[in-house]
């Protein structure tokens, strides 16, 4: 199985500026991702998870300081240039946000996003080629092409995460990092949405890391977990051997906390 993303004695530690307070978000965290699989990394507020998806993609404020190694797909993020990741963010690794009607503009269509993000990366693209690309990317979201000629604030709140989440993939990556990406959806449109993505991803080939605090979605919809507690990882394995046989007691207060997949 080929590998995508493997952490070796991964640490980020934010300092102020007098360098006399340190916060160690993420300790000494190794692990891997082969192509294909879906990680979750599950863990209460506070516990590191948005940080080390932060440091994956080299999104991290400068005053971090990080040690250890990031490889994606056999390259060494750690010593790559900051133009490197650059051309490497978007297009082979992507990130879906919690807040996403935040990051549209509300007085531009769902048109005028795509085709200027778009055209970050590939400036000479036509708009005829941008919006085929984009309409099959709303077909596998389950939405309609009219979106695509839109208002942010014609969407709902479920369809706006639908359009975020085909927008980190017009570049067709081959990681999704989702950080609490449907936390803010209800019950009914969480399951669908993940649904659809589980079902879209197997399509395309695509891995995915699933940072979450809930254990009912990572034991759907993940086929390996990474229980994250204090910025440490102190559980990794295999979906159902996590939650039949949890080990930590952080792990098994997750669990507790859904009865439901407790066996």
């Amino acid at each position: 199985m080929r590998k995508i993303l493997e952490l070796k004695d991964y640490s980020l530690t934010y300092i102020n500026k007098n360098a006399d307070n340190l916060v160690y978000a993420v300790r000494n965290i190794s692990f891997t991702i082969d192509a294909g699989d879906t990680l979750g990394v599950v863990g209460v507020s506070g516990s590191g998870k948005s940080s080390l998806a932060m440091g994956i993609l080299g999104l991290t404020p400068e005053n971090t300081v990080i040690k250890g190694k990031v490889l994606f797909d056999n390259r060494d993020l750690s010593n790559m240039s900051e133009s490197d990741l650059n051309r490497l963010r978007w297009t082979e690794m992507a990130i879906v946000f919690q807040k996403s009607m935040s990051s549209l503009s509300p007085v531009h269509k769902i048109r005028t996003h795509v085709e200027d993000i778009y055209r970050v990366h590939y400036p000479k693209a036509s708009r005829k080629e941008i919006e085929n690309r984009f309409i099959y990317l709303l077909e596998l979201m389950t939405l309609p092409r009219k979106v695509y000629d839109l208002y942010p604030h014609q969407l709902s709140g479920g369809m706006i995460q639908r359009v975020s989440i085909a927008l980190s993939l017009m570049h067709q990556p081959k990681l999704l990092i989702m950080d609490e990406a449907t936390t803010a959806l209800d019950a009914i449109n969480q399951g669908e949405l993940l649904d659809e993505i589980a079902d879209m991803s197997s399509k395309i080939n695509l891995s995915r890391i699933v940072i979450t605090h809930d254990m009912s979605v990572v034991a759907k919809f993940c086929n390996k977990i990474a229980v994250m507690h204090a910025g440490e990882l102190v559980e990794m394995g295999e979906t159902p051997n996590i939650i039949t046989k949890p080990q930590h007691p952080h792990t098994k207060a997750l669990l507790q906390a859904y009865p439901g997949y407790v066996t």
